[in-house]
């Protein structure tokens, strides 16, 4: 059993990764269910699965997430898990939180998604760390001869720095510039708490005035949203700096460069098939003055080829 504290709203990262670890187990034979603990309250009493918690969240979402389990006793304390995994970075008093830290103590090993990740909880807790990269199933798309997009795999809330991307697009009228992600509820409420809402604001007057933004309201299919782009960006910055996003790796399968904040590119740039770019303005110089366009996506796909055959090799070490 996989069993997610996922919001199942925002499908991101962490919903993309239970989704892509359950595709990726049953190629090897396994059978796997996965549980979402805000529906499946009792979950963790289920005693014969081998139980494996996946955490999806940073700091700030884990001590709020943690604030809601103690009050509605979702966690049972006696419970044992095989495998504890997380894909961000833990922060400093993660262990002594009631719920997790317990997990953590009980857990047979503790399962990272990045080199920096592994080294950090070995650290702090002292256990058999394993490091397997993000499951990611490939794609192909043929791309047309003329491309228009350029597109940002997102949602709105500070840490995209999703402003930066609607920056560019006043400063590229020729391009269609896509926003693709989880944005508003059925009631029309952006998603994403406070912070979602506030970012919202700040980024509506500079998508009314570009003119050239069209937003989707999720990303449901991607291949539809990365067929005839130039570039994908994520301006994000991130705690693991040497592993890829989602968003990296559906860019690189559609043969689409990705632009990414160069604190987060990590190993990437060694292999020369992404950009960097901090800023809007950073962004559009390298987009203007790019020249080898093809060369970089061939590298871009031997890359997104190695991970993926990496990462399946390090899964076979526990299943």
């Amino acid at each position: 059993a996989l069993i997610c504290p996922l919001n199942t709203r925002i499908k991101g990262g962490g919903y993309t990764y239970a989704i892509e670890l359950k595709k990726l187990l049953e190629t090897f034979g396994h059978s796997i269910d996965i549980f979402d603990l805000k529906i499946h309250k009792n979950m963790y009493k289920l005693c014969e699965y081998d139980i494996v918690h996946l955490t999806t969240m940073s700091e700030n979402g884990t001590k709020r997430q943690y604030k809601e389990n103690v009050q509605s006793k979702l966690y049972n304390l006696h419970t044992v898990v095989k495998y504890y995994i997380t894909i961000h970075s833990l922060f400093a008093d993660f262990k002594n939180r009631l719920s997790s830290g317990h997990m953590i103590e009980n857990a047979q090993a503790l399962i990272a998604t990045s080199e920096t990740n592994k080294l950090e909880l070995k650290q702090r807790f002292g256990k058999n760390v394993y490091k397997i990269g993000i499951p990611f199933s490939p794609f192909e798309i043929e791309q047309p001869k003329y491309r228009n997009k350029i597109v940002c795999l997102s949602r709105f809330y500070p840490g995209k720095r999703t402003k930066e991307f609607f920056r560019m697009a006043k400063m590229m009228p020729e391009y269609e510039f896509h926003f693709s992600g989880t944005i508003f509820d059925d009631n029309g409420k952006v998603i994403g708490g406070l912070g979602a809402q506030y970012h919202y604001k700040a980024c509506k007057e500079l998508i009314d005035e570009a003119g050239n933004i069209i937003l989707h309201n999720d990303k449901k299919d991607i291949k539809e949203v990365l067929n005839g782009a130039l570039f994908a960006v994520d301006f994000s910055e991130h705690d693991d700096t040497d592993r890829p996003q989602y968003t990296t790796l559906e860019a690189l399968s559609a043969g689409v460069v990705p632009i990414i904040h160069p604190l987060f590119s990590g190993k990437l740039t060694d292999y020369k098939q992404v950009l960097t770019a901090e800023v809007a303005e950073e962004a559009v110089m390298k987009c203007k003055k790019i020249r080898n366009y093809h060369e970089i996506v061939g590298l871009g796909k031997e890359y997104l080829e190695e991970y993926i055959s990496n990462t399946n090799d390090e899964l076979k070490q526990i299943y």
